[in-house]
């Protein structure tokens, strides 16, 4: 992955499915700022709600891209 640049790289972790949880998960902070939840520490609890979303999100699996194309479609 290292020869992808930075662009494809950034729109890969956009893209992933822990960045997607982790983002939905973040926007349960300001939904509760606004539903008069709380009001102090609003903004670490929307990171803090990110950082959770995004460990409990397992990481993505890696293919072999060598294995994937030497392998037919049936076989796959």
């Amino acid at each position: 992955m290292s020869d992808l640049d930075l662009r494809t790289r950034v729109l890969l972790y956009l893209y992933s499915t822990r960045n997607i949880v982790a983002t939905a998960l973040a926007l349960a902070g300001p939904a509760l700022l606004f539903a008069g939840v709380f009001r102090d520490y609003w903004l670490a609890i929307t990171f803090g709600l990110y950082a959770v979303g995004w460990l409990v999100t397992p990481p993505p699996r890696v293919v072999d891209i060598d294995l994937t194309q030497a392998l037919s479609i049936d076989a796959l």
